[in-house]
């Protein structure tokens, strides 16, 4: 801003000079679009595009302004249009004003606010042709022209963001609150199902292997009893060993270190001999 203000303070010493609308813009009618063919030019009413035709009545930018209905929505085009009844269009002197200057400056006057009739709201070109504009060098407005573009592109990059993240956040919540109590059911049954199922086979895992300890201890135990033809065997305690050491040198022929020490010694008995005296 201080770049414009220095433009202003240099080129207008004396301030910015105003004009009438009407001085520098000629304000047209527009005209019915229905004998029109389609094509690809855009027709304006003052709700915006409203079709697209193979004709134009104004092919240089413009500035539309409403006579009918919404009186604040103006519009800039600088592309061949067509305009019908419910909008005026302008011829810019563009030797005094750009249009596109004369645009901005149109909407921060409240034209919306202007209503000149009781019914539908309505706007004349005698009250528009009044309009007081002001009207600095066209280096100045190109200036001023060029810094409202970039807020207005910047603007809409925002509000295509912003309805971005709208989309993205309802189909989110649409997603995360949305529940099919009959899958949700299905999907109950179908965890009790499984659950059952794993329980089931858990038994039958734990039952099989049980089996198959109890007959790996049976077959150890047979081959222990068929290894020792059926020999018995008896426990000696440590105080049974010192009392009868001779007897053992007799018949077990063990050597004296076999009785040595604090632990029990077992061995096996033929069953065709007296039976060892057992401790208590």
């Amino acid at each position: 801003m201080s770049r414009i203000d220095a433009l202003i303070a240099e080129l207008c010493p004396e301030g910015v000079e105003f004009k009438r609308l009407g001085d520098i813009a000629r304000i047209k009618n527009g005209k019915d679009h229905k004998t029109l063919d389609d094509g690809d030019i855009p027709v304006y009413g003052s709700g915006g595009i409203m079709r697209y035709v193979d004709t134009y009545a104004y092919d240089k930018p413009s500035v539309l302004i409403p006579r009918k209905g919404s009186l604040g929505n103006l519009f800039y085009v600088d592309v061949p249009f067509w305009n019908v009844d419910t909008i005026f269009y302008t011829e810019i002197d563009k030797s005094r004003a750009l249009p596109k200057f004369l645009y901005y400056f149109l909407t921060t006057i409240g034209l919306g606010e202007m209503n000149q009739a009781g019914g539908v709201p309505s706007q004349t070109q005698s009250v528009l042709n009044e309009l007081k504009i002001p009207i600095p060098p066209l280096k100045i407005q190109r200036e001023i022209v060029k810094v409202l573009d970039t807020f207005t592109k910047l603007e809409t990059e925002l509000e295509a963001e912003l309805e971005a993240r709208r989309r993205q956040y309802q189909y989110y919540r649409d997603a995360l609150l949305t529940f099919d109590e009959t899958s949700c059911a299905s999907e109950a049954s179908a965890s009790k199902q499984a659950s059952k199922q794993a329980s089931k086979q858990a038994s039958k895992q734990a039952s099989k292997q049980a089996s198959k300890q109890a007959s790996k201890q049976a077959s150890k135990q047979a081959s222990k009893q068929a290894k020792y033809g059926g020999r018995r065997w008896v426990t000696l305690q440590p105080s049974f060993v010192a009392r009868h050491h001779g007897l053992f040198n007799r018949s077990s022929r063990m050597p004296r270190t076999a009785c040595r020490g604090s632990r029990s010694v077992t061995l096996p008995q033929a069953a065709s001999t007296s039976p060892i005296p057992q401790s208590a």
